[in-house]
């Protein structure tokens, strides 16, 4: 996943710490310690992305690859990276989309952006 520097709409800063959402096992905790660990380098291979936490945080490089065992969680990032604006309007519409379901019965098959705005 290539940064252009601006943080996704999505993305919370909490002390200057960027996060796209909470998940299980994720190092946003543990940034303190583990940022001024990682050296400089060309090409930053992110193994377990989950939320994406030290990528996010980490001084860019000039190549950067998120992987994920959770092919959800990748895809998420990469519609993120891909089309921001239609997942944040997806995201906005939830509640909506929740209460037309329950006034006209159900709703056409969820997409790919479907998926990704109920991460």
């Amino acid at each position: 996943m290539k940064r252009n520097g601006a943080p996704s709409p999505l993305v919370k800063r909490d002390k200057k710490r960027m996060i796209a959402f909470g998940w299980y096992g994720g190092k946003y905790s543990h940034l303190d310690w583990l940022l001024p660990l990682l050296p400089p380098c060309h090409h930053y291979c992110e193994p377990f992305g989950g939320s994406a936490a030290v990528l996010l945080n980490r001084d860019p490089s000039p190549v950067e690859t998120y992987n994920d065992i959770d092919g959800e969680v990748t895809n998420f990032f990469r519609v993120l990276r891909d089309d921001p604006d239609r997942l944040i309007r997806a995201i906005g519409l939830t509640a909506i989309k929740k209460v037309r379901k329950g006034a006209h019965g159900s709703l056409p098959a969820p997409t790919c952006l479907d998926d990704h705005r109920r991460l």
